[in-house]
């Protein structure tokens, strides 16, 4: 009887831990893929080159100036709460994690190619794109408030709004990357090469 009942506690511990041991080879849920908090060393980790577009960008680990489509970007965030046209082709507007100031992403021959957003990443400061990027290839004065700075690192794709004392990074412009000669001569001939503050 007792053999009867010590095959019975076997049979059900080897039973348990058969369950055990399938529930601990499941799978974990995968998470979101974006998350507006992503960690900066996995953008900068997805670097190539100078001059050649990044997997993703530093505005969004999943979008690629140059090389995501429109279709691609609305799969990703959903429909854009506005779109506008200008010279530069198509404004989309979508919502950010940044209440009531939404994200725009410049849509010019069906392909992303500027995304523009207020920063809410605070691993990204202007300690860490130096360490990921190196010193910027050009510093501005900025329009955004007294006392920033614009940092361009045009040949990585981006360049940030910064308060350089108190080390923040406020905002994020990611596009294709390009020669600090070529931004200068297009997107970067409106930034202010004196205060504009002490006027």
């Amino acid at each position: 009887m007792s053999t009867q009942k010590n095959r019975g506690l076997f049979a059900i511990t080897i039973l348990s831990l058969m369950v055990l041991l399938a529930a601990c080879s499941q799978p974990a849920a995968e998470e979101s893929a974006y998350s507006p908090a992503s960690d900066l060393t996995e953008t900068v980790s997805a670097q190539t080159e100078p001059g050649i577009p990044p997997t993703g960008s530093l505005c969004n680990p999943l979008v690629t100036p140059g090389v995501t489509t429109r279709s691609e970007l609305i799969g990703l965030l959903g429909e854009p709460m506005a779109v506008t046209t200008s010279m530069e082709g198509e404004t989309l507007t979508v919502p950010s994690a940044v209440e009531e100031i939404p994200d725009t992403y410049i849509i010019s021959e069906g392909v992303v190619t500027v995304i523009s957003q207020l920063t809410r990443n605070d691993q990204v400061t202007v300690d860490s794109l130096r360490i990921a990027y190196g010193e910027p290839e050009l510093i501005t004065y900025s329009y955004f408030s007294q006392g920033t700075a614009t940092y361009l690192y045009p040949s990585n794709g981006f360049t940030a709004i910064v308060e350089p004392q108190q080390g923040f990074v406020f905002f994020l412009e990611c596009f294709v990357p390009e020669s600090l000669e070529s931004y200068m001569s297009g997107r970067g001939n409106s930034l202010p090469q004196e205060n504009p503050y002490l006027r």
